[in-house]
């Protein structure tokens, strides 16, 4: 017979369709060499972009070739110059396998090529003091403060030129609390908990002078409270008063020793940057940490110093603050919500957050994070 009953057709598509399910792990892999020809070979970045986003779109289908076509599309938009768009990629790449090394490492060794500090990326580096007691990075991380070692004194490391010099001396039995560099590099602030003040000098030493005296000998500085203000005439800091249990944080006159108090906080926890409160560039915002677990998540929030209005960036989970990126546009913190010590950050605009946190750096192991370096102590 020359024609077949209708049924007979239907019945062999309807086989055909189950037999091959669409779309096959086999296809997917032919797919990514068909792109890659396409990338490379042709050089045709449009057509290979299209097939990357087919493939990514397909994970669950076969997670090795998805992921595999997530990294190329980066790869792709980077070459075409669009480079908010491979950020945007690779950022994906991180949130979606955070553990998967192998993905990890090509997506953070690309994102270290397209980060800028003026388009709010975020750089790491490594500085040389692992046998000394770093105090603080100037904000632009030109400036390292830091103590010697079996030395009472605060000594200053210029990164650009390489040359160190030892900017005061203190006598033996006193200890360096905290330091904070100013925004322009020039002056240090830094307090004694021994003389229990507060005090300014050039970056040099010369110029040393006492700004404030804590009235109380049962109030002290917290650690890693001293911030500047834009400016340099001011200093955001943070005094713990051990009969209310409570801190009291405050915007200092350098000039006039004059306290203004803005907040003030509940004694709770020990941690080293707890008490931190980085203010932005502008002078517009600063972010401090509460709560101190259990049932009082850890959080990071955002206070407008002009309105005192406050609002919640990171709701849960949120380890001691770094402080904000160079345009202001982000919020770096330490967490262990994967299961290891991880550097995070949390996009902020208009004294919000503006999206969900996103993981820069897993797996930090011992090295201490300070601003935009690492003080290489592992």
């Amino acid at each position: 017979m020359k024609k077949h009953p209708h049924w007979i057709t239907t019945t062999v598509i309807l086989a055909s369709l189950l037999l091959f399910p669409a779309p096959a792990a086999e296809s997917l892999s032919v797919l990514l060499q068909q792109a890659i020809f396409a990338e490379e070979t042709e050089g045709n970045l449009d057509a290979a972009i299209k097939i990357y986003e087919q493939i990514a779109a397909e994970t669950a289908a076969n997670r090795s070739v998805a992921t595999q076509a997530q990294f190329r599309l980066a790869v792709c938009y980077q070459k075409k110059g669009s480079n908010d768009q491979a950020i945007g990629v690779l950022r994906g790449l991180l949130h979606q396998f955070p553990t998967d090394l192998a993905v990890t490492q090509k997506a953070r060794s690309r994102l270290t090529e397209l980060w800028q500090p003026s388009t709010g990326g975020v750089t790491l580096r490594k500085l040389p003091f692992p046998t000394s007691r770093l105090l603080s990075v100037s904000r632009k991380g030109r400036f390292v403060a830091f103590q010697p070692p079996q030395v009472i004194a605060i000594a200053i490391h210029d990164v650009d030129t390489g040359r160190t010099w030892t900017a005061l001396k203190f006598k033996e039995g006193e200890n360096v609390q905290d330091v904070s560099i100013s925004p322009d590099g020039r002056r240090i602030a830094y307090a004694l908990s021994r003389s229990k003040a507060i005090s300014v000098a050039n970056i040099d030493g010369t110029e040393a002078r006492v700004v404030f005296e804590f009235e109380s000998p049962i109030s002290w500085l917290l650690p890693s409270s001293l911030e500047w203000l834009p400016g340099g005439e001011k200093l955001i800091v943070s005094i713990a008063s051990e009969k209310s249990q409570t801190a009291s944080t405050g915007i200092l006159d350098i000039e006039t020793g004059a306290m203004r108090e803005i907040m003030k906080r509940p004694m709770v926890g020990d941690s080293y940057q707890f008490w931190r409160t980085p203010v932005s560039s502008n002078g517009r915002y600063l972010c401090y940490r509460a709560g101190s677990g259990g049932d009082h998540p850890k959080t990071i929030k955002l206070r407008e110093l002009a309105t005192g209005r406050e609002t919640l960036v990171v709701e849960k989970e949120a380890g001691d603050i770094v402080g904000w990126s160079p345009d202001d546009s982000k919020i770096l913190f330490l967490s262990s919500r994967t299961g290891t010590k991880d550097l995070w950050a949390i996009a902020v605009r208009d004294g919000k957050g503006s999206a969900a946190p996103e993981l820069v750096r897993s797996n930090l192991g011992e090295l201490s994070v300070r601003c935009n370096a690492l003080d290489g102590r592992i």
